[in-house]
């Protein structure tokens, strides 16, 4: 949920920081909400980037990718971790 000026409503949204970023690095950023997809489709939308960023929070799980879990690593929340890896 976001709220901002006169809206109110569910929302994604970044950090300017990370697009500001892939600017000053000669890229475009393309800012893909979290959303069920197929993988054929996902395919399709990853398949037309040259690099991609996964901003994630503290919900993927290290193990996913090899890595030991730190203390203050929250629990993985399966649905979205499913969908950043």
């Amino acid at each position: 949920q976001a709220q901002t000026g006169v809206w109110d409503v569910r929302a994604s949204f970044l950090p300017a920081i990370y697009f500001e970023g892939v600017g000053m690095a000669g890229g475009i950023s393309v800012l893909l909400p979290p959303q069920p997809a197929d993988d054929a489709i996902a395919g399709r939308v990853i398949g037309g980037l040259d690099g991609l960023i996964i901003t994630g929070g503290r919900d993927v799980d290290p193990a996913a990718y090899g890595a030991q879990r730190h203390p203050a690593t929250d629990e993985p929340v399966s649905d979205s971790q499913a969908r950043d890896v």
